[in-house]
């Protein structure tokens, strides 16, 4: 599996719902950021080799921001061409994660890819009584970004929690949105679980894994999926991978007497 990095972007912390002064204050000077400034968050997506399949796992966010859109350029700096790609799993199709699936022209990126994302995703997306005033841009996003593909016949949806090949399984994580999946990727005895948007500012919800953003669809299931597989990475020692983690975003995470801690994956030279 390869890391790509599309970018960086700030977080302001009025989007941790309820989170008290004194713990934000706390968490910006253990992790050495400026009162006053807002928290980092990096976009990454990943590139699966399973040997005979190219799988990249979303697409990052092109176009949403200044300071993202660089995945199609690390990319083929991994040697790989958009036309390289057999299948696109979105994990789920907020625009930092689903608006690299087309160009600057509305155009498809990965036009031999079959793009795959849960039932439930596609589902809330297209269902336009869900669309208001609050939510009304991503919804308009997901609906340019996915129905290009849905167009020319390129989408498969999958059942969250079920195996969808070559090694790659989905993980139900709803909350987020409604069909958030994690993607797991497992070879023999080892596995790593991509959890995609289960963590979004790391200075907080490690310590505070209770916290929730302002932009989980439901606040509530979002708090129980973290924690629930904090709890199980931790005490099984999978390794996982975040689309908001510094990057590479791939690590572990050690349960602590109070919350959790990540373990950033040291980098390791071939012998």
């Amino acid at each position: 599996m390869t890391s790509l990095l599309d970018g960086g972007m700030d977080l302001p912390e009025e989007i941790l719902t309820g989170a008290t002064p004194e713990s934000l204050i706390a968490a910006k000077e253990k992790n050495f950021i400026a009162a006053g400034k807002s928290f980092p968050a990096y976009v990454n997506g990943f590139l699966i080799d399973t040997g005979t399949r190219l799988t990249l796992v979303d697409t990052g966010g092109a176009g949403y921001g200044p300071t993202l859109g660089n995945l199609a350029a690390n990319l083929a700096a991994a040697g790989v061409s958009p036309d390289d790609i057999d299948d696109v799993v979105l994990t789920h199709a907020h625009p930092d994660h689903a608006s690299g699936l087309l160009d600057h022209d509305g155009q498809r990126v990965f036009k031999k890819a079959n793009l795959r994302l849960s039932k439930d995703e596609l589902d809330y997306w297209f269902n336009d009584a869900k669309k208001n005033g609050k939510n009304k841009d991503a919804f308009e996003s997901a609906q340019k970004n996915i129905g290009a593909y849905r167009g020319a016949g390129q989408i498969e949806t999958f059942a969250l929690g079920n195996d969808i090949g070559n090694g790659i399984s989905s993980v139900a994580l709803p909350g987020h949105t409604p069909g958030h999946s994690g993607i797991r990727v497992s070879d023999g005895s080892d596995q790593l679980l991509i959890w995609a948007d289960l963590v979004h500012i790391p200075a907080v919800q490690f310590e505070h894994p209770a916290q929730t953003v302002s932009f989980d669809v439901d606040a509530e299931l979002a708090r129980q999926s973290r924690l629930k597989t904090f709890d199980e990475v931790a005490a099984d020692k999978i390794r996982v991978a975040g689309m908001h983690l510094c990057f590479p975003g791939i690590g572990h995470v050690v349960k602590k007497e109070a919350g959790y801690e990540f373990v950033p994956q040291m980098y390791e030279i071939a012998a």
